[in-house]
């Protein structure tokens, strides 16, 4: 069971997120905004972060510029972009993420894109 952060202000995509990669059989926990999700970084070690660029406290980049501060192993957890900025593929680079989602994105293609980048949770890996 792979461990996903979901750092997300928009509570409809946030409750979406979680509730599918739960389904999915990950163990999930949730941010509002970059400030929380640092502190869940440092409670509990995740796999892969889900994380939205804009957001209020913290966004996305400077949650990201702090994350890459602080010490291994929380600043080389794998960041999965999500986002509709129009210039998504170079902050990608620049933040040293792995990928990238744009918004609006397909559900499916989001479960199957986190199962790629950490394996399939306990229910997918289970026989029908």
């Amino acid at each position: 069971m792979a461990r996903v952060l979901v750092i997300e202000d928009d509570a409809v995509i946030r409750l979406v997120l979680t509730d599918s990669l739960t389904d999915e059989g990950h163990e999930v926990r949730s941010s509002a905004h970059g400030a929380d999700g640092l502190d869940a970084l440092r409670a509990w070690l995740p796999d892969l972060i889900l994380l939205d660029l804009t957001m209020p406290v913290l966004g996305g980049r400077g949650f990201r510029e702090a994350q890459r501060a602080m010490p291994a192993p929380l600043c080389d957890v794998p960041v999965l972009l999500l986002t509709g900025v129009n210039d998504a593929h170079q902050v990608t680079e620049d933040l040293g993420a792995i990928g990238l989602m744009r918004k609006p994105f397909d559900l499916e293609e989001l479960t199957s894109m986190v199962a790629a980048l950490v394996g399939p949770g306990e229910a997918a890996a289970r026989p029908s």
